[in-house]
This record gives C-alpha cells, sequence and structure tokens, in this order.
C-alpha cells in the first residue's frame, strides 16, 4: 500500500496491541495540492507549451492526428482495456528490448485480473478518470489517475514505443 509511516491508520493498529506492524517506505507518493483556477499553462514553460502544440501540428500532418479520450465509467473501461493491456505490454517489450529492467506491468499476469477488477469498481465509484492518447484513432499511451475528493492521483502511465517520439506524457 501507500501508507505514510506516520498514517493515522499505521498509528491505530499499533496502538491496539493486536497487529504487528511493520512499515516499511519503498515509495514517494508526491502531492501537490494547486490553487482553484490553476491551469497547464499555469503550471507549464512556454517552450513546452510551444512544443507539445508543435508535435500535435505534426501528428496531424502525418496523418495520425492525436485524439484524447477520456475513461470514467465501466463501460468505457471494458471497451478500452484490451488497449490498455496492448499498450503496456508494448511499453514493458520496449524496456526489456533496451536492457532495462521494466516496471512492474500491472495488466499482465498476475495482477491483470487483480487490476482490472479494481479500476471497474473504482469507475463504478464514479472515482475512475483514464486519460488515453489515440493516435490516428490506435490507443497509444495512457494515464490512469483515481480521483479522491477534490484530487486526482496519478497511479500509472505507459505508452507504446510507437507513440514515444509525440512526447505522450507532456501531451497527456
Amino acid at each position: 500500500t501507500h501508507l505514510e509511516t506516520d498514517s493515522p491508520l499505521v498509528a491505530a493498529l499499533r496502538r491496539s496491541g493486536r497487529w504487528k506492524v511493520e512499515v516499511a517506505l519503498d515509495d514517494h507518493c508526491p502531492v501537490v495540492d494547486l490553487p482553484k483556477g490553476v491551469t497547464s499553462r499555469s503550471l507549464r514553460s512556454g517552450s513546452t507549451l510551444r512544443r507539445s502544440a508543435s508535435t500535435r501540428r505534426k501528428l496531424e500532418r502525418a496523418g495520425t492526428p492525436m485524439t484524447i479520450e477520456k475513461v470514467t465509467t465501466a463501460e468505457q473501461l471494458e471497451h478500452f482495456w484490451p488497449d490498455i493491456v496492448r499498450t503496456a505490454a508494448a511499453s514493458a517489450d520496449a524496456e526489456r528490448a533496451s536492457g532495462t529492467e521494466p516496471r512492474q506491468d500491472l495488466c499482465a499476469t498476475p495482477w491483470g485480473e487483480f487490476t482490472y477488477a479494481f479500476l471497474h469498481q473504482e469507475a463504478t465509484r464514479g472515482r475512475l478518470l483514464v486519460w488515453g492518447a489515440l493516435f490516428g484513432g490506435v490507443w497509444g499511451a495512457h494515464m490512469v489517475t483515481l480521483r479522491s475528493g477534490s484530487r486526482a492521483e496519478l497511479w500509472l502511465t505507459r505508452y507504446s514505443p510507437l507513440a514515444a517520439s509525440s512526447r505522450p506524457g507532456h501531451q497527456l
């Protein structure tokens, strides 16, 4: 889990005396609270915004315009799940081919069933927000976020190596 070592839950479990609690910090998930009205234009440099716009124009001229698909419902997740799985697998394959140890592919065995069920449940509760980048109508990148109150918490991102030159992380 991604519990802070000083979380109220960990403290309560330690106080109860019925639990042996061992917490090892293995990941850091930064949270940025933004003031109301802040947009990408407020956070990004002018050169980054120009480069992103230039990339989108190049894709358009090449006949592979980039569009963004927003997935929030269980039905949409079911429809796009095969694309999400395919893109995650292509990302892992590219990492292996480059000699890099791939990140965990949470869409593949043995985690895929859990991931789908978890995201499906988040969608039915109105908390799922997946941003998918389609290049010429073909899914090539995604960013999975979960909404919690007024926050959108990034869970994972993946992109196909075919989309790499399009800077999908910046585009999404």
